[in-house]
């Protein structure tokens, strides 16, 4: 007996050995011996082998133009298996088997019965069949029709674009003829097959195959199966190592063709949505990366392991890199928005479709609020409501804390109340005040509670959401040029009231102090200097908040620089956490110079200016923040294109308020 014969290890083949060679009588070992003596199975070590492929496709060529039929259709499962195991050209074998499936629909039962038995073949490793008898065109699919099934679907496909092969060579050979020969025959080839194994076995199949071959991703979707339409859809729109995705419109256009239903194409757009923004996402975490690490080889270099000689070519490389990636997000972000616009383009349903958005999205305010805006008419105005409706969970409930926090949210939540108020045509600033007011009384009067700190458990969760309404109001209430005046006034009385409480509560959280102290300053400036002069005087403000008015107020600064340079300074030495400082003090220094860039900058005020500037550090870790000087910034305002260029080149500062200016300068 020839040792590498084993009845149990993979039945099918020996079925395909008979019918190459004629439908040869013997014993199974009889049969492999045979093949193994003319070449065609080729023993290896440990009970594995391989297949000569050339012998194979003659063999393969000869049997199905000349030969009989296939005597069990097991036969067709050992040819996937032995193509596995040779190098030969499977595009024609494929062509071949296909011929051969076409002599069998010439007796569709013969067809039904030679598929059965492949299928039973290809899964009999994987189980015992759990029915015995099915008829392969009678079992239910219903199964398989739930576009709701998007995460199963789109994990298989990520998993097989990404991950190693499966490695089901008879079940996923099957299933690429059933795509090529029949694709519409697909959903009682799953429902055969999903009788024996798990469904996920099936699919993982196909999703692989969809991954190496786009044509076989395009027959998936031609099956209408809903499962399989999204792996298709999902395999085509998803970047690979090895093939570039398929624009999310051309993809759209495809499955219009195809007649899906709206409801999988937004099934399918959502998530390809989100991979996008996840991917965008990515690509600035990258961009942060690479900056930091030039910020460190250039100024800390002592810190790294590079020596002094090598340290030019390490930067070099790393600004290389910097500029690949700075083209690869704005691709990104092109592609992101095309992504929500065509996404919009395809709800018919807005209930439904926001249902399915915010099931499946990663729930950031800035993604919600740019897929409510991507929409128009009255669906526009439904998903923006659908949005806030998000952040007046976040302002009644603790589920949603996580992103409550995030520094820009209370920004995007405003954009979507000031653009809901305008699709509506009502007052921004009342709808914003009915939308906050009943929270924020409620907040302040805890806050305000004698011995609030240690009878409220959730005190610093209440500053902080408290926080996060006068940011929203704020925004709200300063977004327009005709400022809006009852919103800001309330703002202004309620920041008043905050600021002292927070400045002795959020010692674990400064920059929302912070942020808090710039919205006033900016608020100030819409009202007579004397009521800044009043917030000034004001005892209990805390000195973070009067640095701010004060370098924001031209005329008083001109007035009184000794008492700016005070504030500063109180600034810099009121945390004892170095970072802290520095982010105290830029935050300041940012403020300062973008709140003066269109007044008229005195003497007195450009040497205050100056002084500001000196405060900032210029040894250590963080001396990358000094690299400019004060003069460079103020000739940029003046219009100087030297100046503007190297606030430009500076990665710190380009991305402040100051940078932001003069890009916009740049671009105009």
């Amino acid at each position: 007996m020839n040792k590498l014969f084993n009845r149990n290890f993979i039945p099918e083949i020996t079925h395909t050995l008979r019918w190459l060679y004629g439908n040869r009588q013997g014993t199974d070992a009889s049969v492999f011996h045979y093949a193994k003596m003319r070449g065609l199975i080729i023993k290896l070590k440990y009970q594995s082998w391989k297949c000569n492929g050339t012998l194979l496709l003659r063999l393969l060529n000869k049997q199905a133009k000349t030969g009989p039929l296939p005597l069990n259709g097991a036969a067709l499962a050992g040819i996937g298996e032995m193509l596995a195991r040779c190098h030969t050209d499977n595009l024609e074998a494929e062509k071949i088997v296909v011929y051969v499936l076409k002599r069998l629909l010439r007796n569709p039962r013969a067809y039904k019965k030679c598929l059965s038995e492949a299928i039973k073949a290809a899964t009999i490793k994987h189980s015992e069949p759990k029915r015995t008898g099915v008829d392969i065109f009678s079992i239910p699919i219903i199964h398989y029709n739930d576009w709701k099934e998007t995460r199963f679907a789109f994990g298989l496909a990520e998993s097989c674009l990404r991950n190693n092969p499966r490695g089901e060579y008879a079940l996923g050979f099957l299933s690429r003829m059933m795509l090529i020969h029949r694709p519409e025959y697909m959903s009682h080839f799953v429902a055969e097959v999903a009788a024996r194994v798990p469904i996920d076995t099936i699919v993982g199949e196909v999703a692989e195959l969809c991954g190496f071959y786009p044509t076989l991703a395009d027959a998936a979707m031609r099956t209408r199966l809903p499962l399989f339409v999204m792996v298709g859809a999902f395999s085509l729109g998803i970047e690979s190592q090895w093939r570039s995705k398929m624009s999310l419109p051309s993809l759209v256009d495809r499955l219009r063709v195809l007649c899906i239903p709206s409801e999988g194409m937004t099934q399918i757009c959502i998530n390809l949505l989100n991979e996008a923004q996840i991917t965008l996402r990515q690509y600035n975490q990258k961009i942060s990366d690479i900056q930091g690490r030039i910020r460190q080889l250039k100024y800390n270099p002592h810190q790294t392991n590079y020596d002094e000689s090598s340290l030019p070519d390490v930067i070099a490389r790393e600004k290389m890199q910097l500029e690949n990636w700075q083209e690869k997000i704005k691709l990104a972000e092109k592609d992101f928005s095309l992504a929500l616009n065509t996404t919009a383009g395809v709800c018919d349903d807005a209930e439904k479709t926001w249902e399915s958005f915010i099931s499946i999205s990663h729930h950031d305010a800035e993604y919600i609020c740019r897929f409510a805006l991507a929409h128009k008419d009255e669906t526009r105005k439904l998903m923006l409501g659908k949005a806030l409706s998000i952040f007046g969970k976040q302002l009644t409930t603790s589920e949603c804390w996580s992103f409550i926090n995030e520094d820009s949210s209370a920004y995007w939540f405003a954009k979507a109340q000031t653009d809901l108020s305008i699709e509506l045509g009502s007052d921004p600033g009342r709808a914003a005040g009915q939308r906050i007011s009943a929270f924020e009384i409620n907040l302040r009067e805890r806050a305000q509670a004698p011995f609030a700190v240690v009878r409220n458990a959730g005190f610093t969760n209440d500053i902080k959401l408290w926080a996060t309404l006068l940011d929203f109001a704020f925004h709200v209430a300063l977004s327009f040029d005709n400022v809006q005046d009852i919103l800001l006034k309330h703002a202004l009385n309620s920041a008043r009231q905050f600021l002292p409480i927070a400045s002795r509560s959020l010692l674990d959280d400064f920059k929302l102090l912070r942020i808090i102290s710039i919205h006033t300053a900016n608020a100030l400036r819409n009202f007579p200097e004397e009521k800044a002069r009043e917030w000034l005087d004001d005892p209990l403000m805390p000195d973070v908040t009067k640095a701010h008015i004060i370098w924001s107020q031209p005329t008083i600064l001109e007035d009184d620089i000794k008492r700016a340079q005070g504030y500063a300074e109180s600034v810099k030495q009121r945390y004892s956490d170095e970072l802290e400082s520095i982010n105290a003090m830029t935050s300041l220094v940012d403020h300062a110079f973008n709140a003066n860039v269109n007044a008229p900058i005195t003497k007195n005020i450009e040497a205050g200016l100056c002084r500001l500037w000196d405060l900032l550090p210029d040894t250590g870790e963080y001396i990358f923040v000094k690299l400019l000087t004060a003069d460079t910034i103020l000739k940029a305002f003046r219009g100087d294109e030297k100046a503007r260029q190297q606030i430009i080149d500076d990665h710190f500062w380009t991305q402040r308020c100051i940078g932001q200016l003069i890009n916009e300068y740049t671009k105009i």
